[in-house]
């Protein structure tokens, strides 16, 4: 138990090289330790080794015997036939379990006839299913096995009595069948029906009942009787092929075989453990000699390495602090924080967002701002940051990016709520214009991204679209253009998520949205998608 227990526990070889590098002044001193060590190894692995070559050596002596004693003859051992022979041996214990189930339901019904306990009818049926199989044995094996004659004899006695069975039964069956499906005149010719005498006896079908119990119990008798000596006869054949001497030789190689195989398997992998070890204990030598040699640098190289990480860091740091500025893609997603929102939409709202977030795209400028009462004057920013470039399959300063953005998002609205008393989704389209436009933060050839999650139902005082419904989409147009209510956004991308039909019928609904389809056509801008819902992701998000 003690050597399976080092065998199964793992040694970590790398580390030990790489502990014993380090740990010694000279390199062949490092070596000449972990040669001892890998000594002791193999050392304890020696006797398990030992264990499995002696039960392989018993297996292929086992093997030679059952080779020898199956092929090295005048007439070896067809394999080909051994698969028919192993067939139908299982095909007689499916049989021979069938029989011994009808007989021990024939054992327990006739004992339950004369009253017997179930109890008592299970076990006594039990040990009376046993007597043919025990009798079948010995039966097969002292008269029946030499004698083909008392074979057929016995197989005819069966099928005779089993055709008897089937006739009883058919008898027994054709009269319940007939006593079912007669029945006498019993309708009544008198309006008040008082003075009917009861219907006359059928003569004719008077015994029927009888006669069906009494033809019942024949066929059960015969089925019984033939359940027993089928049961009988496919005992001692069973037998007889499951203790075959060649059948049983050729089943032991087969066995033996794979057991010789598991153990080559077992031993390959004990002996390759040494291999491993060294390999293992030699990498993680060169490991602590490399990190030795690493830390042994000349000062005048030093110097040279110092000076080229200055110049390097000359150079990175304009480029780090203009990372942003060098952004591709700038994206905002507006939060409508006003009181029309209710607690669960928000909620959905500040999901979605930090999907979006958490998928980002390379080289994007990223803002998260909430639509208020005045959205323009009064911004309020939930988050501002950007996301590097991607080069190929290095994506972790990308992945890492998308993880702060999502957690910081989620620590600055852990508080919001939607409160705010007035929506002004104009204000802050003008405000995203302002941030796009600035040169010193982004590249006019960047590609630009809205996403608003709101009900789309401005709220202020120069505009208020639910009291505006009743003119109609091209009128509220009209005025939000004479208002200068318009923001230019040419080659905006606006993705609107959540246009609520809360307090709305269809119509007013289609009001609104016709309104902002004309609003962001005459802006320059592309409406993607205009949708009610509000847990969204993006297009390229898995």
């Amino acid at each position: 138990m003690k050597i399976a227990n080092l065998i199964r526990k793992r040694t970590d070889w790398e580390g030990v090289g790489y502990q014993t590098m380090l740990a010694s002044n000279e390199e062949a001193s490092a070596i000449e330790s972990c040669r001892y060590k890998l000594h002791a190894y193999a050392l304890q692995l020696q006797p398990r080794i030992g264990k499995i070559n002696f039960h392989i050596g018993q297996a292929e002596a086992h093997r030679d015997a059952l080779y020898q004693f199956l092929y090295d003859q005048p007439v070896p051992v067809d394999d080909a036939a051994m698969l028919p022979h192993s067939i139908k041996a299982y095909i007689v214990l499916a049989l021979c379990l069938f029989a011994a189930g009808a007989s021990f339901v024939g054992n327990f019904l006739s004992l339950r006839a004369f009253g017997w306990e179930i109890g008592s009818c299970l076990i006594a049926a039990i040990f009376m299913t046993g007597i043919p199989l025990t009798i079948g044995h010995l039966a097969y094996e002292r008269i029946l096995s030499g004698n083909k004659s008392l074979q057929v004899a016995l197989v005819l006695l069966i099928v005779l009595l089993g055709s008897a069975a089937f006739y009883e039964y058919s008898q027994s069956r054709q009269l319940a069948v007939d006593k079912a499906t007669t029945q006498s005149d019993t309708n009544s010719y008198i309006d008040d029906g008082a003075g009917d005498d009861p219907p006359p006896i059928d003569q004719a079908h008077a015994g029927d009942e009888a006669r069906a119990k009494s033809a019942l119990g024949h066929a059960t008798l015969f089925f019984a009787g033939t359940a027993e000596l089928a049961l009988l006869y496919l005992a001692g054949l069973l037998v007889a092929l499951w203790t075959d001497k060649i059948y049983t030789a050729w089943r032991n190689l087969k066995t033996v075989l794979e057991r010789i195989g598991s153990l080559e398997e077992e031993l390959a992998e004990s002996q390759s453990r040494i291999e491993e070890a060294k390999t293992l204990c030699m990498a993680g030598m060169r490991r602590a000699m490399d990190r030795r040699s690493k830390r042994r640098v000349p000062y005048h190289k030093s110097l040279i390495v110092i000076g080229t990480v200055c110049v390097s860091l000359a150079h990175a740091l304009p480029s780090c602090a203009q990372g942003s500025q060098n952004a591709k893609n700038d994206e905002v997603e507006l939060i409508d924080a006003s009181s029309s929102i209710d607690q669960n939409r928000f909620a959905d709202f500040l999901h979605s967002t930090k999907r979006l977030l958490a998928s980002e795209p390379p080289s994007t400028r990223v803002w998260v701002s909430l639509i208020s009462k005045d959205s323009f004057g009064a911004a309020q920013e939930v988050l501002t940051g950007w996301t590097p470039e991607a080069h190929g399959v290095f994506t972790d300063n990308l992945d890492r990016a998308r993880r702060q953005l999502a957690v910081r998002f989620e620590a600055n609205s852990s508080g919001l709520t939607p409160s705010a008393t007035g929506t002004d989704i104009f204000g802050s389209l003008w405000y995203v214009k302002a941030l796009f436009d600035s040169g010193s933060r982004v590249s006019e050839a960047s590609t630009k991204t809205i996403w608003i999650f709101s009900d789309m139902r401005n709220e202020t005082k120069e505009f208020p679209v639910p009291e505006l419904l009743e003119i109609g989409p091209e009128r509220m147009f009209e005025k939000a253009k004479t208002a200068g209510l318009v923001v230019p956004l040419p080659h905006y991308k606006i993705y609107v998520c959540g246009a609520s039909t809360v307090g709305l019928s269809p119509r007013s609904w289609q009001t609104i949205k016709r309104f902002w389809e004309m609003y962001f056509t005459a802006a320059g801008a592309t409406l993607v998608s205009y949708t009610t819902e509000s847990p969204v992701r993006r297009v390229s998000e898995p």
